[in-house]
């Protein structure tokens, strides 16, 4: 189950001695408090925003189909690699669905790419996702447009149906486009049409794939992360490296500021975040509006907040405590940086 985050709403009554900061510690961000949060007028709870990762998945006959790829160089390693990531807890919070290409019949119809081997299922996930790539075996070329172009209409439709999530497209592959009228010309021109609200992520795996950066680049995620094939232990682990990577860019701590009760006035310069561990007191998070040091929240846009945001190392701690809670409270000076 999804841990929702306590926001405990205070729009007035808190003074400076409710403050209370102890020492800093060795987290920087940090400071131990003991902040009263009977000042609170009202509570709701928000979740942090869901992400949904599109997976899509190369099983042509170079990935390891015994004649043109060795599957315990590219197939075994990355499958495996990609058990790992669904079953990680680490991604909690996060759903995939995971299609593979080429598709046993009908290869070049995009359709058949959009109906995924597994469809959108929620993370950490231990059978499912394995079930779908021991039933795989690599074959036949690479008609990656097809399979790009039923992977964006799916990804359309999941956007439409988790109305506030974050869905992004995974492209693994080991070669350029090849069949179906497939190019890396008219594959990055389908990606860029949504690279704005759908990005694209690409991992290839193998050497010589510089022609994948133009597909990356078009969907908006820079370069593609290349892994090295050779020793199939260092391929697994860099390809899980390079899962969690796409993982940090998309899975953030974010959620929206809730209004205060009816009748009052936000003051946007009065807002503070507590954490409070699931086996220790509660902590004060500093506001930081650059993330510098990786610790701390700030606002996603300080002249005009609309959300709060956890800096990575404090979302990272936060996601990692299942039994923990964030706190927002509202009317008390806001420690840290000066919010400009």
């Amino acid at each position: 189950m999804r841990r929702a985050l306590a926001i405990a709403l205070a729009v007035a009554g808190c003074h400076a001695a409710d403050q209370a900061p102890a020492d800093m510690g060795g987290d920087g961000g940090f400071v131990s408090t003991s902040f009263d949060l009977g000042c609170a007028s009202s509570s709701t709870k928000a979740g942090l925003v869901p992400v949904n990762l599109i997976m899509l998945l190369d099983a042509s006959g170079s990935m390891g189909d015994g004649v043109n790829g060795d599957p315990a160089l590219k197939w075994m390693p990355v499958t495996d690699g990609l058990r790992a990531f669904f079953a990680d807890p680490g991604s909690l919070g996060m759903s995939a669905s995971l299609s593979l290409f080429p598709a046993a019949n009908d290869i070049c119809n995009p359709s058949v790419y959009y109906f995924a081997e597994v469809p959108l299922t929620a993370l950490p996930e231990t059978s499912m996702f394995s079930t779908a790539m021991s039933a795989a075996t690599p074959m036949g070329n690479t008609p990656t447009l097809p399979a790009v172009q039923g992977a964006i209409d799916y990804a359309k439709d999941v956007a439409s149906m988790t109305a506030g999530a974050r869905t992004a497209i995974v492209l693994v592959t080991d070669g350029d486009p090849d069949e179906c009228n497939s190019s890396v010309a008219n594959v990055s021109f389908e990606v860029a049409k949504v690279a704005t609200t759908i990005p694209t992520y690409v991992i290839g795996v193998g050497d010589s794939l510089s022609s994948l950066d133009m597909i990356a680049q078009s969907g908006g995620t820079g370069a593609p992360t290349l892994v090295t094939v050779g020793d199939a232990n260092q391929t697994k682990s860099e390809f899980l490296a390079a899962l969690q990577k796409i993982r940090g860019l998309v899975l953030s701590c974010d959620f929206p500021v809730p209004s205060p009760p009816s009748g009052e006035t936000l003051d946007f310069q009065s807002v503070n975040v507590l954490y409070t561990p699931s086996s220790a007191p509660a902590e004060q998070l500093l506001y930081d509006s650059s993330c510098a040091s990786g610790v701390g929240w700030r606002y996603d846009d300080p002249k005009n907040p609309t959300q709060i945001e956890l800096c990575p190392s404090s979302c990272n701690e936060v996601r990692q405590d299942h039994g923990g809670r964030v706190d927002v409270v509202f009317g008390c000076a806001t420690a840290g940086d000066p919010i400009q």
